[in-house]
C-alpha cells in the first residue's frame, strides 16, 4: 500500500481525528473499510514513538489486543478504525463487568507478555468500548519484568468508586504482584 509518505497529501486528503503529544491522528477509507493513520508530530522530540507503537501493536494483535495493523512505515502506520465510546464517557454511564473483565484480561495478558503501556492508571482515552473493549495507543509501551497493567486498572478503578479499596482487595493486589499468578488474577477478578 505504502500511499501515505507524502505528508502535504496526508493533511489534505484525509480527516482529523486526534492530535496527541507524540502523534496525529487521521481517519481515512482504505479499500471500503474505515482506517486511521497516525503520523509523528513534526514537533514531537520524542523518538521513534510512532515506530514502537506500530512494533507493539503488531505483538499485540497476535494475543487479539489493539485495533489491527494494517501497514507500517517511517514516521507512521495504518491500523483498523475501532468505532465506540471512549472509556471515560462509556464508564460515566455503564457498569458492566463483562467489559471491565474483558479489560483486565487483556491487562493480564500483556502482564505475560512482560509489557507495560503506562496509561492503564488513567485510560479514559486508551480503550474504545463498543460490543468489546479494544486497548489503543500502545506509543508508550515497553518491555519491563514488573509489568503494572492489571494493578494500575484497578487501582483506576478505585480511584473511580468501582471498586472499594481494603484489605481483602490490598492483599489481592500485593499477592498478584508477587508472582503474577493466574490464581492471583482470579481472586482480583472476583472481587469485581
Amino acid at each position: 500500500m505504502a500511499i501515505y509518505l507524502n505528508s502535504f497529501l496526508l493533511k489534505w486528503l484525509m480527516e482529523f481525528l486526534a492530535r496527541g503529544k507524540r502523534g496525529i491522528v487521521y481517519l481515512d477509507e482504505v479499500g471500503g473499510r474505515k482506517v486511521v493513520v497516525k503520523k509523528a508530530r513534526e514537533s514531537s522530540t520524542a523518538l521513534n514513538r510512532i515506530e514502537n507503537e506500530a512494533n507493539w501493536l503488531r505483538k499485540l494483535n497476535k494475543e487479539g489486543i489493539g485495533p489491527k495493523l494494517i501497514e507500517e512505515g517511517e514516521g507512521y502506520f495504518i491500523a483498523e478504525f475501532v468505532d465506540g465510546t471512549p472509556f471515560g464517557k462509556w464508564i460515566e454511564k455503564n457498569m458492566d463487568k463483562k467489559i471491565l473483565i474483558g479489560i483486565l484480561k487483556q491487562c493480564r495478558t500483556m502482564d505475560k507478555m512482560k509489557v507495560n503501556k503506562y496509561e492503564m492508571h488513567n485510560p479514559v482515552k486508551n480503550i474504545i468500548v463498543n460490543d468489546k473493549p479494544v486497548l489503543i495507543d500502545f506509543e508508550r509501551c515497553k518491555f519491563t519484568h514488573e509489568p503494572k497493567n492489571v494493578t494500575q486498572f484497578v487501582q483506576f478503578l478505585v480511584k473511580r468508586k468501582i471498586l472499594e479499596r481494603n484489605d481483602e482487595l490490598n492483599a489481592a493486589l500485593k499477592k498478584y504482584k508477587e508472582g503474577y499468578s493466574e490464581t492471583d488474577f482470579k481472586k482480583l477478578i472476583s472481587l469485581l
